[in-house]
């Protein structure tokens, strides 16, 4: 009875987990971005050309997501969600734009963090 009731608690806490991992919004997965280029900048592994892209990616996704919270507004006063949906995928490229420069500074299984994180991500 202990043993399936430790094992009932277990699943309790990684269901928990998963659900927690589930719900990585897209800013933070750009805010997280930045923070490692940032690192790797005053560290002194990024170059004045490739700091200039990030700048560049990051305007872009800067954009982006103030069209798609301007279409949610508008989404929750009219009730349809299309134009939301196609800003947030321009708000997903637009980051993983971000995440390609960052892609050769890391190391192969954090770089595909960033990336399953970005595909799950469902909210700006």
């Amino acid at each position: 009875m202990r043993t399936a009731l430790c094992c009932l608690l277990a699943l309790v806490l990684l269901g928990c987990t998963n659900l927690y991992t589930n719900i990585v919004t897209i800013t933070q997965i750009r805010y997280s971005a930045m923070n490692e280029l940032g690192r790797l900048q005053r560290a002194g592994k990024i170059s004045a050309e490739t700091d200039a892209k990030i700048e560049k990616a990051d305007q872009a996704y800067r954009a982006a997501a103030e069209v798609a919270e301007k279409a949610l507004v508008a989404y929750k006063a009219s009730g349809t969600g299309d134009d939301y949906l196609v800003a947030l995928r321009a708000v997903k490229v637009a980051v993983s734009g971000i995440l390609d420069i960052l892609a050769p500074f890391l190391e192969a299984p954090a770089n595909a963090t960033y990336r399953t994180q970005l595909a799950k991500a469902t909210k700006l």
